[in-house]
Formats: structure tokens, sequence, C-alpha cells
């Protein structure tokens, strides 16, 4: 609802105790590079460079750019969508591979072959601004999440005019 509004939203992942579940079981996973860096894990999490998961582990790119990325496009440009998502058996296997926007679902793999990975490459038009992400379903309910990728179109917001009203009229 947070995004359909136009507001920009960072994965970031914490422990609900005692009324959920255990410490330490949701993580916020950060893309520093190939090196530990805590400088750069910050500047990481500051940009929304993050998927939050209980389980399973996410790759997601538009255009080649991580999660909380900005892009810009002009009407009838295409983007490229990459995601992946796997995990272990005893962890939670994906069961589902969702692409989601402002208008709802792009693309959704189901992974009916039991693989402990799955992933999408898609093509996505774009006519106005937007907001991607990717998320995953475990064959035992654990699942992950990334933050948005951005896609500016003639400078626009990325709020849905559809949904927007929708959401406002619900929180009134």
């Amino acid at each position: 609802d947070y995004l359909n509004l136009g507001f920009r939203l960072t994965a970031a992942a914490g422990s609900d105790l005692p009324w959920g579940s255990t410490i330490g079981e949701v993580r916020t996973y950060v893309h520093v590079g190939p090196k530990l860096d805590i400088d750069a894990w910050y500047a990481g999490l500051k940009a929304g460079n993050t998927f939050v998961t209980n389980g399973p582990a996410l790759e997601f790119t538009v255009d080649g750019k991580p999660p909380g990325s900005e892009i810009k496009k002009q009407p009838g440009e295409k983007v490229k969508v990459v995601a992946k998502a796997w995990g272990h058996p005893k962890v939670g296997r994906p069961q589902v591979l969702s692409l989601v926007d402002n208008d709802g679902v792009i693309k959704e793999v189901v992974n009916d072959d039991k693989r402990t990975e799955i992933s999408i490459e898609v093509e996505v038009p774009v006519e106005r601004s937007r907001w991607i992400v990717a998320g995953t379903i475990c064959d035992n309910k654990a699942l992950a999440h990334t933050t948005p990728v951005y896609v500016i179109v003639n400078d626009g917001p990325t709020w849905c005019p559809k949904r927007g009203p929708i959401v406002i009229d619900k929180m009134l």
C-alpha cells in the first residue's frame, strides 16, 4: 500500500519477540560487493540494496541494477528484470518466485519439480513510473522479499494512479 502511495521503502527485518518468531529468525541481507566491509554495509542499507528473509535467498536486478536503485526510462522502453530464489530443503525450498509492480503480479514461476533454485528473466515494457520487487515463498512457508527498484518515466512519481486512491480511502 505505501509503495502505491509513492513512499520509498527499504526492506529491513527485525524480530517481533515475544509475539512472533524467535530472535534473529528474520534477517536483512545487504549487497556490499565481493568483500564484507561495515561501511559498505551501512551504505548499502541506506541505498536500499537489501532483501529480507526467514529462510530462502534472493537475487534481483532490473537492467542490472540492484534493489533500491532508480532507473530512468522513456515511455515504450523496456527493462530487463532478473530474479533468482534458492534455499536448502531443510531451511525452505522455493515454491513460488514472483515479480510484482504497482499493478500486481508481472510474472510468477512455480517450482513443481522441487528444485532448490528457481529463476525468472523477463523484459517488461514501461509506459509510466513504477516500482518492481521480487519475492519468494517456500514449501514450508518461509519467505523472502526485496526492496523495490524504481523505474522513472518522464520524471513521474512511482505512486499508482489506480490503486493509490483506493489505499487512501482504506486508510481514511
